[in-house]
């Protein structure tokens, strides 16, 4: 197998600037996400009720279903208790994995990206995937994203290094009973890319006329289908097909059979999403990395079918599954696609690089611009928030709110849970243990009229519409005394008295 050393070795001059250009960008990229880690943002709903997950539940427990209507697959929950009992329930701790393997999957995709396209074309993807807000949140971020990800690029690498055609059969097999089984327990859409692996090396046995092969794939195939059907029969049916999660995402879902507009619409904003978050909203930024996009699959399909096999399969199944009601567009959801659609930009600049020096020179040129003009730079001077709940809570200690004239909006409450009773320092919050936690539909003028004295309400999780609605229910019957309201950090609270 050739080393990184020999491949280093074997470039010109000026494609050694453009890998040291390449290495530059995943350091940078790791060195982001760091700075974006030790920020320790506050949690936000689903990360708070993973966390509540973690606190409450021992191993065995976690291998089941999960509450607080949480799905995440059972080694990712393992290993964040492992995290957990080693390190403690703060943010830093619990958010270590999605950094490890955000860093990971930096490396990961350059490896990928190699195997596709010359290092003169692999830095432009791989600065999105460095840069982009997108991939830098989930990279620190209590969910599973990243981690899938991290297992998506893993398993392709893993079949472009692994010869089917080669002599060593048995070795071949545990490879993939291996990787197959842990990729399932790891990465509920690992399904995907599997059967896209199946098709890439199908492909090569017939290419090669050793079709005889497949069923070295076969056996450690089977034994990992079998692993996520118990799975999914198990844990996730009931939960897939719940009304909850049906009408949750009900919009993130596409269309089978689009018969107007509309459908077509709706389709093609759910698909183009996924490149948008990954590449920027800008028109100049569309306007250049669709087309190579769509170059990239032709490209794949008509001269490098088998590689093509292993990213264009499991986007395919994706969406597939998205049109039967399987399995969710959501972005976070579906952020394992994302580097898959970075790569067919990738070729998709490698075919525009070989035209003329004149093109290649103006590619590079746009691709710069685009690069430089979508980042999360801003993370650097202005850190990330979300859902700062930890704010409000301050509000109401501030102005010494009586713990049981505390109330919290349903989706504010896990976090609140979370850091009252979870967190290492929850004793900061004492006085504020014991808040009464509102119904989702809860009338906030009635709560307010009803209220004697000093009073706070703490909303997180709401629109900003919501949010100002509220307000003023609330000032109907009360006078505000101090307020937080704060659409960038989706928190708003209040201070009210009677």
């Amino acid at each position: 197998m050739r080393t990184m050393t020999d491949y280093y070795k074997g470039l010109d001059r000026k494609e050694r600037l453009w890998y040291g250009l390449a290495l530059l960008i995943v350091l940078a990229g790791a060195a982001l996400r760091i700075i974006v880690w030790v920020q320790s943002r506050d949690f936000i709903i689903d990360e708070s009720n993973i966390a509540r997950n973690l606190y409450e539940k021992d191993f065995s427990q976690l291998a089941g279903r999960l509450s607080y209507e949480q799905y995440a697959p059972v080694l990712f929950m393992w290993i964040e208790k492992c995290f957990a009992l080693l390190w403690g329930f703060s943010e830093s701790a619990l958010t270590a994995y999605p950094l490890v393997t955000g860093i990971a999957a930096l490396g990961v995709f350059f490896l990928v990206l190699k195997e596709f396209v010359s290092v003169k074309a692999a830095w432009y993807p791989l600065a999105f995937f460095a840069f982009a807000h997108f991939f830098v949140r989930y990279s620190t971020e209590l969910k599973q994203y990243m981690p899938d990800a991290l297992i998506t690029l893993s398993l392709i690498l893993l079949a472009l290094r692994t010869d089917i055609l080669g002599k060593n059969r048995s070795r071949f097999i545990l490879i993939w009973l291996v990787a197959g089984s842990l990729a399932v327990w790891s990465s509920m859409p690992s399904v995907f890319i599997l059967t896209g692996v199946g098709a890439y090396y199908l492909w090569v046995c017939v290419q090669s006329g050793k079709w005889q092969r497949i069923l070295l794939f076969v056996l450690p195939a089977s034994v990992a289908l079998a692993q996520f059907l118990g799975y999914y029969m198990a844990v996730l049916r009931s939960d897939a097909h719940s009304d909850y999660l049906q009408n949750f995402h009900a919009d993130y879902f596409l269309v089978a059979t689009p018969g107007n507009f509309k459908e077509w619409k709706h389709n093609w904003y759910l698909c183009s999403e996924l490149v948008k978050l990954s590449v920027g909203y800008t028109l100049r930024s569309l306007v250049f990395n669709f087309p190579l996009l769509a170059w990239g699959a032709l490209h794949l399909l008509r001269k490098m079918t088998a590689k093509g096999m292993l990213v264009l399969v499991p986007l395919f199944l994706t969406m597939f599954a998205a049109a039967i009601n399987e399995f969710s567009l959501i972005p976070r959801v579906a952020l394992f696609t994302m580097p898959l659609f970075l790569v067919l930009i990738g070729v998709g600049l490698e075919r525009l690089l070989s035209v003329n020096k004149w093109v290649s020179a103006a590619g590079l040129l746009v691709g710069g611009v685009c690069v430089a003009t979508f980042t999360g730079f801003s993370m650097l001077w202005k850190p990330f928030v979300n859902e700062q709940i930890t704010w409000a809570l301050q509000l109401m200690k501030d102005n010494n709110v009586p713990k049981e004239q505390l109330h919290l909006s349903n989706g504010s409450y896990p976090a609140y849970y979370y850091y009252t009773i979870i967190h290492p320092d929850n004793q900061r919050w004492e006085s504020l243990k014991g808040a009464v936690k509102e119904p989702w539909d809860a009338d906030w003028r009635a709560i307010s009229v009803a209220a004697q004295g000093k009073f706070g309400v703490v909303l997180t999780t709401i629109p900003e519409t919501e949010g100002s609605k509220i307000r003023g229910e609330l000032k109907e019957a009360a006078r505000e005394v101090a307020a937080i309201h704060n659409p960038e950090a989706k928190c708003y609270a209040y201070v009210m008295e009677k």
